[in-house]
């Protein structure tokens, strides 16, 4: 851990805290002189072992003789062995005996045990994968940060750190440097917990990481929660911004590879989004940000892409997932425009009777619609010209004709979509040939049923009668129907075309002009 000031401390709480701490890999108490810190930092350089009387001692390795030498420049640094300092065991600092159960040494040596062995905990569980004591954990962790409140609020503490910046005699320990400590510490800690649930939402731990954001927003302030959450998902939120410009970029000399890149940027922020949800306050303004991001992302990518191919499915389903993406409400307004574009492309490239097809233009259905404008009417009365003056005399007793209506209106042609095949299905020889046949049977039959069967001597009840006539008509039509169904083509009323519905919601019928007009 190396701290310069103390808003490095806020980025500076990390899993091997004490693992790494420069007095536990050189085996020292905090009282150590620079003499004794270099003393034992050449011990452990030439191979000897160091023994440590620290109750954490049986929680980590040896150091290594790099470690050694690295811990040993760290102290050498007033600054750092403050931070050091603030991070192991006080109680050799006490002189003439073992503090009181309510002392500050007491309380922060007790909050020190407890959170080394929760992050022990932490890591041994996460390397072997364990699950089935994450409620004792979670308690452990309880007890650390109930421990570390306990510290934080007592007035002495505040007295405790003066006094050791005081012994190490460095202007760069002044007293904002000390109050900015405490007032920054809880969030430092939290800042600890926060990164814990990042790794192990990154991991697919979806318990664990749960499990650390309800330490996080359960202990010190609100004020605190929220710092310590934005910290740990400092590093998420600077690769959500990295892929965001990476997405795309090697595709400007080939645009159709930008529906992958759209997929691509989709499956990778889908964890960094999730993480984001996850730890930061529910709320909160840069998870909208980022989840538009990456929507609106997608939606450019996805315009250039239909623009370069015509591929209108596959960009439909790409601005569908990225609506799901969305959060706000602009973002979501600009979607959603985008998708009512995109649908109606893809309606009017499709065949509209298979839906598979694409539509060709030689074989789409014309429809034509008209909407009313305006109805107004005319004038009955009889124009006179006399002299200068035009005059106008109403027609008055029986001399009189019906009203005449003046209609303006406008007309629309659309074509339907459909494709070659499902034009043969619908109106092609087969369908025809049944239409012809029912046509014949409706004048043969009856000839059949009344004239020869009783020449032959067949008499037959009128129910039979009925059956001879009617049921072959009947039959053709099924079969006139089922065909098509058959062959994956879907005989539709014009009607029921989803262009032509909003059209009639407007006002349009079908039709090549109103009733009535010449």
């Amino acid at each position: 851990m190396r701290v310069a000031n103390w808003p490095d401390l806020l980025s500076s709480l990390q899993p091997d805290l004490y693992r790494s701490n420069a007095y536990r890999l050189l085996g020292l108490s905090v009282e150590a002189t620079t003499r004794q810190i270099d003393q034992r930092s050449g011990l452990i350089k030439v191979g000897m072992a160091v023994d440590s009387d620290s109750p954490l001692s049986t929680l980590y390795g040896p150091p290594t003789p790099e470690e050694a030498e690295a811990a040993a420049k760290h102290l050498h640094d007033p600054v750092n062995q403050f931070f050091h300092w603030l991070f192991w065991l006080w109680t050799a600092e006490e002189k003439g005996g073992a503090a009181g159960p309510d002392d500050i040494v007491a309380l922060h040596d007790s909050a020190i045990l407890s959170h080394a062995k929760a992050l022990a905990s932490e890591e041994t569980a996460r390397a072997t994968k364990d699950k089935s004591a994450l409620g004792q954990e979670e308690a452990l962790w309880g007890e650390c940060l109930g421990c570390w409140e306990q510290v934080v609020f007592r007035e002495d503490f505040l007295t405790r750190l003066s006094e050791r910046a005081e012994s190490l005699d460095d202007p760069r320990l002044t007293k904002h440097l000390i109050e900015g400590t405490e007032i920054i510490l809880p969030a430092a800690l939290l800042a600890l917990n926060g990164r814990q649930a990042v790794r192990a939402s990154e991991d697919g731990d979806r318990a664990r990481a749960e499990m650390h954001v309800r330490l996080l927003r359960s202990h010190f302030q609100s004020w605190d929660q929220e710092r310590a959450a934005e910290e740990a998902v400092a590093r998420v939120r600077d690769s959500l911004h990295q892929m965001l410009e990476e997405a795309g970029s090697d595709c400007s000399d080939n645009p159709a590879k930008l529906a992958g890149a759209c997929a691509d940027l989709l499956s990778r922020a889908e964890k960094p989004l999730l993480t984001l949800d996850l730890v930061l306050p529910v709320g909160y303004p840069a998870i909208e940000m980022h989840h538009d991001e990456v929507a609106l992302k997608v939606l450019e990518m996805q315009i250039a892409y239909a623009k370069a191919t015509d591929d209108w499915r596959r960009s439909l389903d790409l601005l569908q997932q990225a609506a799901a993406v969305a959060r706000g409400d602009q973002a979501r307004s600009r979607l959603a425009e985008n998708t009512t574009i995109v649908q109606r492309n893809l309606e009017s490239s499709t065949c509209w009777y298979c839906g598979k097809a694409p539509a060709e233009e030689d074989s789409s259905v014309p429809v034509s619609l008209y909407r009313v404008v305006e109805r107004t009417s005319a004038s009955n009365d009889v124009n006179v010209r006399w002299g200068e003056f035009d005059l106008k005399i109403p027609r008055t007793g029986t001399w009189s004709t019906p009203a005449q209506v003046n209609v303006r209106w406008e007309k629309l042609d659309l074509r339907i979509p459909r494709c070659r095949r499902c034009k043969a299905v619908l109106e092609g020889p087969a369908r025809g040939i049944m239409v012809m046949c029912a046509i014949s049977w409706v004048g043969i039959g009856p000839i059949l049923v009344f004239h020869f069967l009783p020449r032959w001597g067949i008499h037959v009840s009128s129910a039979v009668d009925l059956a001879l006539l009617f049921v072959p008509c009947i039959a053709l039509g099924g079969l006139y129907s089922w065909i098509p169904g058959m062959l994956g083509t879907n005989d539709r009323n014009l009607t029921d075309y989803p262009r032509i519905k909003e059209l009639q919601a407007e006002g349009w019928q079908i039709g090549e002009k109103p009733p009535g007009v010449s």
